[in-house]
């Protein structure tokens, strides 16, 4: 279930890039979604299979996940590619 909201939670991500006129190439939105999944895939890996706890990781990630994103995000709305 935690993979379904994951691959959710992704072609969202991609669906409202494109209705704010991100128009990015299929491969570059195909890489963005397979990136996350893997990366998701990586957590899920640790998490349930060696039990290792990633709390302690999860909000530095998280934080810094999200700047970046945001970074890149008002990068290219700064640029004009709109």
């Amino acid at each position: 279930m935690p993979f379904f909201f994951s691959t959710l939670a992704l072609l969202a991500w991609e669906l409202f890039e494109w209705t704010i006129n991100i128009i990015e190439p299929s491969l570059n939105v195909a890489t963005d979604i397979v990136i996350g999944l893997v990366g998701f895939l990586f957590a899920a890996y640790f998490y349930y299979f060696i039990e290792s706890s990633v709390e302690m990781y999860f909000y530095p990630v998280l934080v810094s996940t999200s700047l970046l994103a945001f970074w890149g995000f008002f990068d290219f709305l700064k640029r004009g590619y709109r």
